[in-house]
């Protein structure tokens, strides 16, 4: 009986392989290995629709498998030689091949791609080998570049060498002189000024001991009074003018904001500015005036936050969906999936649904019933998921944890595991 369900499962996957559709063949082969695990068939075959995925590893271990049922396969060790290149393990593959080429001399599959394979090695040597000696080679040194500088001795009019000293030295001088310095001496100049220019103030005023009078200046002998102390009326009526232009310039300033605290639960508090008392919406009430009817003006209505209406474009593709989903929160999500009506389920997701994502909008629906209570929609979203494209390949994939999220979502929308049908079958307890 099993094996009678593999060969049949093996057909539906053989033929989806040669229609193009890879991801199903993959669920029926998977399908029919579980039900005859001995035949070394099943697992090649899968191994085949792996690579036309790209996926290499996948496709290596089934060739292992396989091999492991039987070692003389050659297609398996050309497969796996295939998925070895793939992922670059250049001399894995190698063997792979020539194992082949043993058992079968004379395939041309196999010696086309060992000799592909054998090109591509070289190259990588000589690319390699080129990239080492270009690193390896040292760079000649570069010479030091010398120049030669003239140097001229001048020697001033009083000096004279001495008879031991040398007189290519410069000659020594026994101290400073007053004659000025020759004219064809270089004098140092500059196009700016080295010091900032000090303001021409007059030299300190200085008393004359044992003379009293008035203060004299040191300069020019001539008599100089002291500037006069400023009087406390003018320091007075100065600080009185910081002061007012500081009052002036804080009551422009405009009342900031301090600051507030938000909940959730809509309940805030709000800090105006700095030195008024914060307005709360749980302790505000309304004051009534005498001859007046309303709500006094200074009192703060209470605000409570609202979710606004969802604008979600809808996606028109899968790759838009996948954008939007894994950038979103829960709830963003939701407006995500709700923007898009059941009946654009298949349309949008074609053949591209895998079972990660299955299980994230499970997640989803979940999470809204349980924070939306009442009426829902999710049932017709779950229905219309039923009819993507091989829909019950993705459910077959499903791990037991992930069925029992599917099972917990029908139940929320009041369906019971024993009343599934059609794909979501796969999903019931057993």
């Amino acid at each position: 009986m099993s094996n009678s369900k593999a060969q049949t499962a093996k057909d539906k996957g053989n033929a989806a392989f040669k229609s193009g559709d890879y991801p199903a063949a993959i669920g029926h082969y998977t399908a029919a290995i579980l039900a005859d695990k001995s035949d070394p068939t099943y697992p090649l075959n899968r191994a085949a629709a792996y690579l036309k995925l790209g996926k290499n590893q996948d496709a290596e271990r089934d060739c292992t498998t396989t091999l492991s049922l039987n070692q003389g396969n050659v297609k398996a060790l050309f497969r796996r030689g295939q998925a070895r290149v793939g992922m670059e393990k250049i001399k894995e593959a190698r063997d792979d091949f020539e194992a082949a080429l043993k058992l079968e001399p004379k395939n041309a599959a196999v010696a086309e791609e060992l000799k592909k394979l054998n090109v591509k090695a070289d190259k990588a040597k000589v690319a390699h080998a080129t990239s080492n000696s270009a690193t390896t080679t040292p760079k000649p040194p570069t010479p030091p570049v010398r120049r030669r500088v003239p140097i001229k001795i001048i020697e001033g009019p009083n000096t004279s060498a001495s008879p031991t000293q040398n007189p290519n030295q410069a000659p020594i001088r026994d101290g400073p002189s007053d004659s000025p310095p020759p004219s064809d001496l270089l004098s140092p100049v500059s196009s700016r000024p080295l010091a900032p220019e000090a303001t021409s103030f007059p030299p300190p005023p200085r008393q004359v001991e044992g003379k009293p009078g008035p203060l004299t200046s040191t300069s020019d002998n001539k008599t100089a009074t002291a500037p006069p102390a400023p009087t406390p009326a003018a320091t007075t009526q100065e600080k009185k003018t910081f002061q007012a232009a500081k009052n002036a310039r804080d009551a422009a300033k405009p009342t900031r904001v301090g600051g507030g605290i938000f909940r959730s639960s809509g309940q805030y508090t709000i800090f105006p500015s700095r030195g008024d008392p914060p307005i709360s919406t749980q302790t505000t009430a309304a004051t009534s005036v005498p001859g007046a009817s309303g709500p006094s003006p200074s009192t703060p209505t209470e605000n409570t936050p609202r979710r606004t209406p969802s604008t979600q474009k809808p996606p028109k593709n899968m790759v838009e969906f996948t954008r939007a989903w894994e950038a979103a929160d829960m709830e963003t999500r939701w407006d995500i999936i709700s923007s898009i009506s059941p009946a654009s389920l298949p349309t949008v997701f074609q053949t591209s649904l895998e079972p990660s994502m299955l299980i994230s909008i499970l997640k989803t629906f979940r999470d809204h019933i349980d924070l939306n209570p009442g009426p829902t929609n999710v049932k017709s979203y779950l229905d219309a998921l039923a009819r993507v494209p091989r829909f019950g390949t993705v459910v077959l994939f499903l791990s037991a944890d992930e069925k029992e999220i599917a099972r917990m979502v029908w139940e929320r929308v009041g369906v019971i595991s024993a009343e599934l049908s059609g794909p979501w079958r796969c999903v019931a307890k057993k």
